[in-house]
């Protein structure tokens, strides 16, 4: 549309006769165009040995020539396409500059019938042979057109109880990731998957998987910590765990403490009790806010005559369903102002009407929605308990701070009284009743205790 001078009537230009399709054939593979990148590709890949890394860059192994990659996902259905279109494919990814793909969940339940790993009466348990000669015969012609393979292995596989497990994988969350990397049968699943795939013959290029140079990268563990990610704290999600997942860990970590402190004289010790706590960030005038996004079965419910000078009103959350994500369903305390690199602990007061878990986080109550270096769990019982996390603010914007909850996994009615955000550091160390063999999973903080099951998990997670 364009427009005359200021209060003229705007005219319109037709515009249509001066256009024309552009298309761009998914199966071009015609070489020798002005467009055509694919002579950049060494072929076949792997012709120059495996690729090494080293000082930050690629190197071939033969001739120790520097090589940069330009790559893309093949995800679900597009790494099993039919063998009539296998070449084609592999032709046009070459012709735009593509050396090495990344084949990603084939192990996926969700892209039938052509799109998964799997036997269809075989979920999650036995390998398709069909699938994989449809896989291997492209990874073939991939391989021929100089693009490099990037094969994932543990990402969507959902844990059930025919695989040798306990009735209780299938409320794992996110399929098992964390549970994966320390409970031996999740463990030894992976290597039997791991040996099934890579131990085998690629009958059309005449390799085995784990010897083939074209196979540049492999993912062992897709998007998975026990120490966390960036903003979430040490083992965040595993106290919600059900047995014998959570207990499994909570074994393993008592393990770790009688190894290192040996006895209780000596773990005491090092685990003092100390409070350094200051002024309250929240008090009796404090507003809780809520969220449930996915309008599941949910109710928030504040006491507003509640609350001290040093604690926010009590609440009553009761989540009996909810049909989307986790952070659909949340209760917060925004507004805040949080200083930068400041230590703070967030305590209350819990317990649930049966066993359950959520998450306590701290973030921006503004875009871009940031943690700011909380994000923890806890599991609540139906005997009150005192929780305390303590944390350094990172990445604050003042008055936009934000603490609460994360509740959409939760399930039943949960109390909480005496929620307080207080500046400084509340050191638990050994309590009453605790001897090594006993202890539980801790919260996040800043104390011993907690420094020493971030190493704990740091040290299991190398171990896998």
């Amino acid at each position: 549309m364009a427009c005359g001078q200021s209060g003229s009537k705007p005219t319109t230009t037709a515009v249509s006769d001066t256009f024309f399709p552009f298309v761009l054939p998914w199966n071009d593979g015609v070489t020798g165009t002005a467009t055509d990148l694919s002579f950049l590709n060494v072929k076949p890949a792997g012709k120059n040995g495996r690729i090494e890394a080293r000082n930050g860059h690629f190197y071939e192994q033969k001739t120790g020539s520097r090589v940069r990659f330009f790559g893309t996902n093949l995800v679900t259905s597009a790494a099993f396409p039919a063998k009539t279109d296998a070449d084609a494919i592999a032709a046009r990814l070459a012709k735009l500059g593509v050396n090495i793909v990344r084949f990603h969940h084939l192990q996926n339940d969700w892209d039938l019938p052509n799109g998964t790993i799997w036997k269809r009466d075989k979920m999650q348990l036995e390998l398709d042979p069909a699938a994989l000669d449809r896989m291997d015969f492209f990874i073939s012609r991939l391989r021929a057109h100089g693009i490099y393979i990037n094969l994932n292995l543990q990402t969507t596989r959902k844990p059930i109880p025919e695989q040798g497990l306990p009735a209780s994988s299938t409320q794992l969350k996110d399929y098992g990731k964390k549970a994966d990397k320390y409970y031996e049968r999740l463990i030894v699943l992976q290597q039997e998957y791991a040996k099934a795939l890579l131990d085998r013959t690629n009958p059309y290029t005449k390799l085995k998987y784990k010897d083939d140079p074209a196979l540049m990268v492999i993912e062992i563990n897709n998007e998975n910590s026990l120490v966390g990610w960036p903003g979430e704290s040490p083992g965040a999600g595993v106290p919600g765990f059900p047995e014998p997942f959570r207990g499994e860990l909570v074994r393993q970590w008592n393990a770790w403490l009688k190894e290192k402190y040996q006895n209780n004289a000596t773990l005491a010790q090092n685990w003092p009790n100390l409070d350094r706590r200051g002024a309250s960030v929240v008090n009796a005038k404090s507003q809780w806010t809520f969220e449930n996004q996915s309008k599941g079965d949910v109710t928030f419910t504040p006491a507003p005559e509640s609350g001290s000078q040093m604690t926010a009103p009590d609440l009553v959350a009761s989540v009996n369903n909810n049909p989307g994500p986790a952070w659909h369903v949340q209760t917060h305390i925004g507004g805040l102002t949080l200083k930068e690199g400041q230590p703070y602990t967030v305590e209350f007061t819990a317990r649930g009407d049966r066993n359950t878990a959520f998450s306590v986080d701290a973030r921006l109550d503004q875009p871009d929605w940031r943690f700011l270096g909380l994000s923890g769990s806890v599991s609540v019982t139906p005997e009150w308990k005192t929780y305390t996390l303590t944390f350094r603010p990172v990445g604050t914007v003042p008055g936009h701070g934000r603490v609460g909850f994360t509740m959409g996994d939760t399930r039943g009615k949960v109390e909480i009284k005496n929620f307080s955000i207080r500046e400084g550091e509340k050191i638990e160390g050994l309590q009453p009743g605790e001897t090594i063999g006993n202890i539980d999973l801790p919260s996040a903080g800043l104390n011993q205790r907690s420094q020493d099951y971030v190493m704990f998990l740091a040290e299991t997670e190398r171990k896998f």
